[in-house]
Order: C-alpha cells, then structure tokens, then sequence
C-alpha cells in the first residue's frame, strides 16, 4: 500500500509502508492525512490494482522511466535494490559503494570520504584526507598521489618521496636521499615525512602525507618525523634518530655548531662530519674528504683494493707483479732488451724477474740496432726499411724488396695479388701470449682494413691501412697455394686502449689447413715511435687466404 498526495504536492514526499511496520505505517498514513487540511486530499494506493489507475501526468515521476510511477515503484531508480534498502534511493547505483560509511551512497553523497571537503574540491574525492595537503601542487592529494613530489619517481621506491630529486642522489648509500638528508655524507637511521616547510599534525583520523609517515594520538608533530614537537630535538627538521652528537639538546640535523667528530670543524662545512680531519683533505675534488671517501683517487677503484690509491689508475696494470700500480710505482723493475726468438727483432721492454729466461732464449739485453719496421733487419740493410719483411725477397733485383717495390718484374706493369686474409687465435712466444683477429685485404684500399690485437688488458684496434701486399713465399708450402698467396705484409694507424696515433705493422701466413702452421708477426709502436707490443709466433687459430 502507498500513500498518494494531491498532484500539486508532486513528488516532493514519499512514503511507502513496506519502509515501516505495523503501528509505525498507520501513525504515517494518519499523519499524512491530517496534513493535508482542508479540502486537501491524499489517495490511498493498496497495491498494484490501484498503482494501474491512476492517471498518466498526474504531476508524478517515473525516475527510471519504467512506466511505473515512482509512487507505485518499489524501486525508483531501477538499479535492482529496493527503494527499503537502497542508499542512493533516485540514483541508479547497484554496487551501493558508500566510501564513508554514512548510509549515503557515493553515487548521491557529496562528500564521498567524509573528511568534510566537498567531493567537488576535494583533491582525494575517495580517500580522506582533510589536511589537503598537496606537496607538489598537482591537484592530487598526497593521501592518492603516487608520486607526492612529482619528480617522476613513485613515492614506492623514492629515497626523498617530499622532495623533488629525479637523480636519487645517495651519496651515503644510507637509502636517504640526499635532497633530504640531514647528514648526506654519513649513513643515518631512515628519515621519514614531508619536508619541514610543510607544517602538518598528526592523528586526526586523516590519512595525509600517502602513507609516507604519519603519528597518533593527536600530538603535533610539525616536522612529521614520528617524533612529537614536546619531545623533538629539531621540531621543524625530520630526525626520527634524534642524534645529538654535542648532548647540547640541539639534534644534529638543526644544529648549526654541531662538531660531531671534534675536529673543529662545524659538520655544516666539514666534508667528513662524522670523521675527524681537521686539514679537509679532498685529492679528487668530489666533495668528501679523503678521511671518509672509499675511493680517494675517484678512479672506480675502492681504496681498499687500489694498487694505486693516491693516483687514477683504474686498469690497476702492475708490470712487475709487486702489488704496486705501474701509476705510482717508481721501482717497477723493468728492463729493455731486444728480442730475437721466433722472429723479427724488436726491442721490448720485460720484467727483471723474467730477463733470465729472455736471456736463455737468444734475446740480448739493450735496445735493438734502428729496425723501424721490426722485421729483425736494421734499417741500414733493408730493402724494405719502413715494410717488415724478414725475408728481403726482392724478384727483379733493382735493391726494393717486393714488399714494398710497385714493380717486383714478375710481369708486365705492376704486380698486384688481389684478395685477402682473414682468421684470428692466439699466438705465443717465451711464455707471452697474445689474441688477435683481422680481416685485411692485398691492398691498402681494401674496405676490409679490420684487425684486433688484445694483450695483458690492453687493446689495439686498426684505423686505417697505409700499406699492404699479399706474397707467396716459397719457403711457407710447395708450389703456389689456391688463393695464389700465402703472406699478407702491411702496416697502418690506430688507437691503444682509447689513444690514437699509434702504428703498426704486421706480417701474416696461411701456411695450410688445419691451421697449426700459421704464424703471425706484429709489432705496434706509440706515436713516438717507441714498442709497446711486439710478438712473432706459431698461431693457435687459424688463417685463411682467399682469392681475388
């Protein structure tokens, strides 16, 4: 049964029995008939026989356009709940969500989380948050904001979530951000909360600053570091460890004449606040003094393994083995010898502790005769001074080696082999190894122009080829190989490690299949013409030569 008021009442009124029970709908139906006063009348609907006859437009709303007058409708909004359970009775909303709890559904509710902020200024409209607070001013409240100081770092993995630092700067490494750490160069306990700048107060029942930090029970706690202000030696400054180094009741994260490590220097200039050294001491300018600084040289290496300490040496080389980088060592025992074995003479320079075995192999002690090329003949003899080629040929007899000579007299017009030579391994002698890699041609306007030479940790690589000739030496195999050559002779520039302008020279051989025959011969100078490789030895690899 529904009670029906004179069509000028409208809808501003509804009453339904089904809301009330017993004696409470029969007060409401006298109620209403009293109400209505002279010459006033209600309609009594008993159900949907009388709901059938009542006349269309008679100043009633069929809110969810049913056909059925909200009056005769147990559910005006037509969301499946009854108008005797619905929470938002005129406004659809089947999953009756009330974020607050306040029996009013947020579909009809204008303040959805209850923190007294309008749904329609409210910049966390589904969470409370009745501070308000919005660190970088996106018109997201902290309480919602992923990312509360909007420098592009989810609040989630961000050392200072209310201070912008999009570097994440942790000079420390203590997990504090530097933008906001009190102490950035000495490990701390976490710092937790929104900058000081921001005042705030905890409890309350909001759920301000996201989730970051927060206290209880009402105390104010300005600097919301979780200490409260009545009990905090910096009020205004987040130091949830409340060290006081000088005990003189100031924290040290507010303390301007704060000495932590008494060295006279106040920890706001001192570039080790927390260790002593009164003379500040910097080697590598970064800022943190060498007292506290892992790396003092700043050259990638912890001081603790750095050979070299004192002195940028990150390759860390060490030629004599005594534990003391080659940057800083001023006895590094190394002796110059010219080395003979196995190939052409080249003056190196070798440890003192291996010049026995040098010795013993046929080296000699001293610089090589002038041999600008390597190939173990002074210049005064070659026939090819500025080409290697240990084997002097020289086909037509004019004094030019075939290495270098445009017309050998194999032929009319110059001689030209045309192909090239690729392959790679390791070659050795006296216990020095090498890896080297190419893909050269006979000539030095070949693209190819790639070769790759990796010793003790250091690395050439080839820029440019200045010369190259492809020969078949008869004293390699018998007759002529397939490829029509069996030696690539050449030289060119390059860089070592990432320095450019030095040079090499190279010679070679294909001596057959499966490889073990091969041999290579290169030598590579600094761009004052002194060795700084040279090895000639069998290969462990393979080369292969290849037609033109």
């Amino acid at each position: 049964m529904k009670f029906l008021p004179p069509p000028w009442w409208g809808n501003l009124l509804r009453y339904s029995p089904a809301m009330y029970s017993g004696l409470i709908a029969a007060l409401v139906a006298v109620l209403l008939i009293l109400s209505a006063g002279p010459g006033r009348q209600f309609t009594v609907l008993a159900g949907p026989a009388d709901c059938a006859t009542l006349a269309p437009g008679a100043g009633l709303v069929d809110t969810d356009g049913d056909g059925l007058q909200d009056w005769c409708d147990e559910d005006d909004d037509g969301d499946g709940v009854s108008d005797n359970l619905d929470n938002c009775v005129f406004v659809a909303n089947p999953d009756q969500r009330d974020s607050d709890g306040d029996g009013i559904g947020d579909a009809c509710d204008a303040d959805d989380d209850g923190d007294g902020a309008m749904d329609v200024v409210d910049n966390c409209p589904a969470l409370a948050n009745p501070d308000q607070r919005d660190t970088d001013h996106d018109g997201a409240g902290d309480a919602c904001d992923a990312d509360d100081d909007g420098d592009g770092v989810p609040d989630g993995v961000d050392n200072c979530p209310y201070v912008a630092n999009t570097d994440q700067a942790d000079a420390d490494a203590d997990g504090i951000g530097d933008a906001c750490d009190t102490h950035p160069l000495t490990v701390t306990p976490a710092q937790a909360g929104p900058p000081a700048e921001v005042p705030q107060t905890s409890g309350g029942g909001g759920a301000s600053g996201g989730g970051h930090g927060g206290g209880g029970g009402g105390a104010t706690d300005t600097d919301h570091d979780g200490v409260p202000d009545a009990s905090d030696n910096c009020p205004t400054v987040p130091n949830a460890d409340q060290l006081d180094t000088d005990g003189d009741g100031a924290g040290d994260a507010c303390d301007a004449d704060d000495d932590g490590d008494d060295d006279g220097i106040p920890d706001g200039e001192d570039n080790c606040p927390a260790v002593p050294n009164a003379d500040q001491a910097d080697l590598d300018g970064d800022g943190q003094g060498d007292a506290c600084d892992a790396d003092d040289d700043n050259d990638g290496v912890n001081d603790g393994s750095d050979n070299c300490p004192t002195v940028p040496n990150s390759d860390q080389a060490d030629f004599d083995g005594d534990g003391v980088g080659d940057a800083c060592d001023s006895h590094d025992d190394r002796v110059t010898i010219c080395h003979m074995a196995d190939g052409p003479a080249v003056t190196l320079q070798v440890p003192l502790s291996a010049l026995d075995a040098h010795i013993g192999h046929g080296d000699t002690l001293g610089a090589c005769p002038d041999d600008q090329d390597g190939d173990g003949v002074p210049d005064g003899e070659d026939n090819c001074p500025t080409v290697p080629n240990p084997g002097q040929q020289d086909r037509d007899g004019d004094g030019t080696g075939d290495a270098c000579d445009a017309d050998d007299g194999s032929g009319p017009g110059p001689r030209a082999i045309e192909g090239f030579l690729t392959g790679g391994g390791t070659f050795a002698a006296d216990g020095e190894r090498a890896n080297h890699g190419f893909n050269l041609g006979c000539n030095a306007t070949d693209p190819r122009g790639e070769l790759q030479v990796n010793w003790h940790g250091h690395a050439f690589h080839l820029e440019g080829v200045a010369s190259a000739t492809c020969t078949d030496d008869e004293g390699i195999g018998p007759g002529a190989p397939e490829a029509g050559f069996d030696t690539l002779t050449g030289n060119g520039t390059g860089r070592w490690d990432e320095t450019s302008g030095y040079t090499a020279e190279w010679v070679l051989t294909d001596a057959g299949e499966p490889g073990s025959d091969d041999t290579a011969s290169i030598t590579i100078r600094d761009p004052s013409g002194a060795v700084v490789f040279a090895l000639a030895g069998p290969v462990s690899g393979n080369h292969q030569a290849h037609g033109g």
